[in-house]
């Protein structure tokens, strides 16, 4: 879904190579740093039903932060959660989730990360 070079020129330094993850093989990580920083991936299949306007309300009765995220995908959306940024959208059949786990970043650079990873990733979809 991305190269390991589009994942470093959005983080801004090398990073390790993409890994999948061990319980969630739709997601697919690369580590950052040792402390163990990560930006990851997640691809899913979309069901007809899936829109961001439900996500959204989902992610609201969980109190989690979430809002639209405008010009990505058939509709995107943007969340906070327990010191991770996300950046999320749905393209034709597809669900892609990207994940900044980078404990101390400041959050809207991480949010920045997250968009800009997200952008990257749909135009390889």
């Amino acid at each position: 879904m991305i190269a390991k070079g589009d994942v470093e020129q959005v983080v801004g330094k090398p990073v390790g190579e993409g890994k999948l993850n061990a319980i969630n093989k739709s997601i697919c990580e690369f580590n950052i740093d040792e402390m163990g920083s990560a930006i990851s991936f997640m691809l899913t299949p979309r069901s007809l039903e899936d829109t961001v306007d439900k996500l959204l309300a989902e992610m609201s009765k969980r109190k989690i932060h979430a809002e639209p995220l405008a010009g990505m995908g058939d509709g995107a959306y943007r969340a906070e959660s327990y010191g991770m940024r996300q950046a999320g959208a749905y393209k034709g059949r597809k669900h892609v989730v990207v994940t900044v786990a980078v404990p101390g970043m400041e959050p809207t650079r991480a949010q920045a990360i997250a968009d800009q990873a997200l952008r990257k990733a749909l135009e390889r979809l």
